[in-house]
């Protein structure tokens, strides 16, 4: 798809009305997730299907920023390409409600304090014998000089921020999922 066609599609399709019903008050409710458990997430997803494309574009807008949908796209989040090969729908929802819930590997959040007194955040992306280089919140990338640093703590949350659905409504909800399940290995 085009930029330009892309764009069109934004403009006139709006994510937060695409497919809803408006007889359903939880369906353009932006943050309808937020401070939810697993159980009531799943319960207020209830079996909407999504649309694969409408997730794109929300995957495109909310995700991509981190998260590689496809080989080949350096990205400082899990690599999502695989990910309809090892989770299902509900554990998908979980790691996008609850990220911290369950750690990738490599993705937990440290504090480094300088010796300078700076203090930076983010997670651990490469170690040398001279460096570390960390991945922030903001999608940085910072080489921190391990003679500088003056002390180092994990934190044991997730890179990705806890709020990072906070503005998601229900049938965006639906729409990422119906995407992200299509990340799977092409079987022959």
């Amino acid at each position: 798809m085009s930029l330009r066609a892309l764009l069109l599609v934004l403009v006139l399709v709006p994510l937060s009305g695409a497919e809803e019903d408006p007889a359903d008050p939880r369906a353009g409710e932006a943050g309808a997730f937020k401070g939810k458990t697993l159980t009531e997430a799943v319960a207020l997803l209830g079996d909407r299907a999504g649309n694969a494309g409408f997730g794109k574009l929300v995957f495109a807008q909310r995700c991509q920023r981190c998260h590689a949908p496809e080989a080949g796209i350096t990205a400082i989040g899990p690599f999502l390409g695989l990910v309809a090969d090892q989770q299902d729908r509900t554990a998908l929802l979980k790691s996008i409600i609850m990220p911290g819930a369950d750690l990738a590997f490599g993705y937990e959040m440290r504090r480094f304090i300088m010796t300078d007194g700076k203090t930076f955040e983010g997670s651990q992306v490469e170690d040398t014998a001279d460096a570390i280089k960390i991945a922030t919140v903001k999608g940085e990338m910072r080489t921190l000089v391990k003679d500088n640093i003056k002390e180092e703590e994990r934190l044991g949350t997730s890179l990705m921020p806890v709020d990072a659905c906070r503005a998601i409504t229900v049938d965006q909800m639906a729409h990422l999922l119906a995407f992200i399940e299509t990340l799977k290995s092409k079987a022959p």
